[in-house]
């Protein structure tokens, strides 16, 4: 949609609603919202066709008018962060990750890709902790736990990383990468008699440790 045909249905918007509210009371007022939201989904489907297009600037100038008038879509601000994402805009992206995060308390992906985002391009490793507890708060699963200990082995908090991999562990014997994070962090302590306890109860949940990567 163009800005002046946004601008153009904000305005018939509006006078609905305030119409709405005179006449027919709130039932019309709920028709009115609906036709924004319709107006708000098409929006992201044009976004999301420039994206297929291969016009990422386009696709970014698109969410950014959605988030204009709907500041907490968290659709648009999904988008527009892996947008960023992929032009290794990482700082502009953890900005709107950040956002996507607080409008979607349950959102894990968003979460998981703001950590990394801290973690791997931004040299954040503390905030890394602060978003990966919180995927693990949501979901306790052996990979949100691994994320969360990888983040505070990159704070140096090797102790407290060892804990939480193994609460992984417990909480999926199967996930084989909890197993090969906390061997490696036992090679860095040269507990050779830990490590092949850990490979010893990895391989009876039927999985190897060189294989884990």
């Amino acid at each position: 949609m163009g800005s002046r045909a946004a601008d153009k249905w904000q305005g018939v918007t509006r006078r609905l609603s305030r119409r709405a509210w005179r006449v027919m009371g709130v039932g019309a007022v709920v028709v009115a919202a609906a036709l924004l939201w319709t107006s708000c989904s098409d929006g992201i489907s044009a976004a999301e066709d420039l994206v297929t297009q291969g016009d990422l600037a386009g696709a970014e100038a698109a969410y950014k008018e959605i988030l204009t008038d709907n500041p907490d879509d968290a659709r648009a601000l999904d988008g527009l962060a892996v947008i960023l994402m992929w032009q290794q805009r990482y700082e502009e992206a953890a900005v709107i990750q950040e956002r996507a995060a607080a409008s979607d308390k349950s959102n894990i992906l968003v979460r998981t890709e703001l950590g990394f985002n801290y973690l791997n391009h931004l040299g954040r490793p503390a905030d890394a902790v602060r978003v990966f507890s919180e995927t693990a708060t949501l979901e306790s699963t052996g990979k949100n736990l691994t994320f969360l200990a990888q983040a505070q082995t990159a704070c140096g908090n090797n102790s407290e990383a060892e804990r939480t991999l193994r609460k992984a562990i417990d909480a999926d014997p199967t996930y084989a990468y909890s197993y090969d994070k906390l061997v490696g962090l036992l090679q860095l302590q040269d507990r050779a008699e830990e490590i092949e306890k850990v490979k010893a109860e990895a391989a009876s949940h039927g999985v190897s440790i060189s294989e884990s990567e």
